[in-house]
């Protein structure tokens, strides 16, 4: 006997010791945890783990215990075993660069589902029928990965109405998912895509879900084992000694599932385990098998209810960047996102009775303009080309704002957008009677400001006769009437880090400041939101 085996028995032995015990007192040790032997990647031995993408950390990896965390709704004993309600499957959603996956709300999940199960229940049968010669498909059967469009690499032929079809509009209205893509995009604003998938098996503990096509092999064994039983019908006794059998497998490339009852399924993975962890789970049987693998919950922990979604839009709030997006043409998104995660928070916290809702949509405006096309770009210096780069890509905004020919271009690119934005949301929601507000950072707020006023400094300059060299306070005002280009009433401008009180400043001859340079009738409420040590902000 070598080194090795002497070891390896010595080490069986005092686990076979720990479970006696265990058993003598707690059946299966139901309420202890069972840790799981993952040698160091500089060790002799293979890493053994589950390359699991939807676990993050450690806490994820399975504990035989009853966490009160943990919530099964659908485990009653005494519930006959029928095929999964919509209400116990949960969409998901998650961005291509996320690992974790973020359930839709009970409404939005029940509109999903109800789609899929029309498109999987029948009109499925039209898509194989297009792409049957390309496929080999014999008429009934479905493509492995259909679900995603793609039939054997070829996307699956169907016309733009037939697409639309099979869309739902999701997450308060800001979303659509498109199902034969399997892909949630922004409605309103584009650039913005994250997957979908469908969960019916989930992780115990996280219920993160189980690889959705994996999942329709293992709900389809599921169902020919049990289906019209009872999961009491497969109690089995620990405490005098029975021990569940393994009732099914189902092999998968990477992992295997293994059935001991209803309620008690786990996966193991199929990577390269160590020798050690091999030789003792074989030896142990079902008891370290579990100990080592994922248990796996059949339907979601929350029934999914209609009366699950978000209240109605009753405020628009369009955020509207500064200088500098073109160093980072996404970052506008984000920012419009941190507002309405940071006011749900907010709402629910201190106004939890409240039913209305305030949404907030993004106004990028930078890539709508072409402006000079890039002849700055062509006459930069290569020397310091960083620190150059950096200030034509941000400070040069405002160069290009207060420049008469590109000037009047920003202005229009930002007013058919926020136009457009209005116009594309009474359209999805006619009998919507919303407010309208504005955020605006930086030189956003001048720009904004301009828009809602009507401000053209040519037009300012010939209606006043001022110029270059009549400054003094007996010069008469402007007698343009203000007008905003807009197509709505505007109730509140919040002003982030605004330099537009340096800009009045240097547009208006001292004397000639009042409430004409931003008549009520235009906007409601003006906020000017600033920090004492933002250099470009301005009282």
């Amino acid at each position: 006997m070598n080194s090795f085996d002497s070891f390896e028995n010595s080490l069986t032995d005092e686990i076979l010791t720990v479970e006696s015990q265990c058993n003598g007192i707690n059946g299966l040790c139901l309420d202890h945890k069972v840790e799981q032997i993952t040698p160091s990647k500089g060790s002799g031995y293979d890493s053994y783990y589950i390359d699991n993408d939807l676990q993050q950390d450690t806490s994820d990896y399975w504990e035989y215990n009853t966490s009160e965390q943990v919530v099964e709704k659908h485990s009653s004993p005494d519930k006959i075993i029928t095929e999964l309600q919509p209400d116990e499957v949960r969409w998901f959603y998650k961005s291509y660069s996320n690992k974790r996956w973020i359930e839709f709300c009970g409404d939005d999940s029940l509109n999903i589902e109800s789609k899929y199960q029309q498109l999987f229940n029948g009109d499925w049968k039209y898509y194989i029928s297009k792409t049957k010669s390309n496929t080999g498909l014999s008429n009934g059967d479905k493509p492995t990965n259909w679900v995603n469009g793609v039939s054997n690499g070829h996307h699956a032929e169907s016309p733009d109405s037939e697409l639309d079809k099979y869309t739902v509009v999701v997450r308060g209205g800001l979303y659509e998912v498109k199902l034969l893509q399997k892909q949630c995009v922004s409605i309103y604003w584009p650039g913005e895509q994250s997957m979908v998938t469908r969960g019916s098996w989930f992780y115990q503990g996280t219920f993160q879900p189980f690889d959705a096509d994996m999942s329709d092999v293992m709900e389809q064994a599921h169902l020919e084992l049990y289906a019209g039983h009872k999961s009491s019908e497969y109690f089995i006794d620990v405490k005098s000694g029975g021990k569940p059998p393994v009732t099914h497998t189902e092999n998968f490339p990477d992992s295997t599932v293994m059935w001991y009852s209803p309620d008690e399924v786990y996966l193991y993975s199929q990577a390269t385990p160590s020798k050690i962890v091999r030789s003792i789970s074989q030896k142990l049987g079902s008891y370290f098998q579990k100990s080592t693998g994922y248990r796996l919950v059949r339907g979601y922990k929350e029934s999914a209810i209609e009366s699950d979604r978000p209240e109605d839009i009753s405020h628009l709030v369009f955020v509207v960047h500064g200088m500098g997006q073109k160093m980072d043409s996404g970052r506008i998104i984000k920012n419009a996102t941190q507002f309405r995660e940071s006011i749900h928070w907010l709402k629910k916290k201190y106004f939890s009775s409240s039913k209305l809702r305030a949404e907030f949509f993004p106004v990028e405006w930078r890539s709508k303009v072409a402006l000079d096309g890039d002849i700055v770009e062509a006459i930069t210096q290569l020397n310091v080309t960083n620190l150059r780069h950096m200030l034509n890509s941000s400070a040069m905004d405002i160069m290009y704002y207060t420049s008469p020919i590109y000037g009047s271009e920003i202005q229009q690119g930002l007013t058919n957008e926020l136009n457009r934005l209005y116009k594309l949301f009474l359209d999805r929601n006619p009998n919507h009677n919303a407010k309208v507000s504005i955020i605006a950072h930086s030189l956003g707020c001048v720009i904004v400001y301009d828009v809602i006023t009507g401000w053209i400094p040519q037009m300012y300059q010939q209606e006043t006769g001022l110029n270059s060299h009549q400054h003094d306070s007996n010069c008469k005002g402007s007698t343009i009437e203000p007008k905003s280009r807009l197509d709505f009433h505007l109730d509140n401008l919040f002003c982030l880090g605004s330099p537009l009180a340096v800009f009045l400043a240097l547009r208006v001859p001292r004397g000639h400041h009042g409430n004409h340079l931003f008549p009520p009738s235009l906007c409601s409420r003006l906020y000017n939101i600033f920090h004492p040590s933002d250099p470009i902000a301005y009282r």
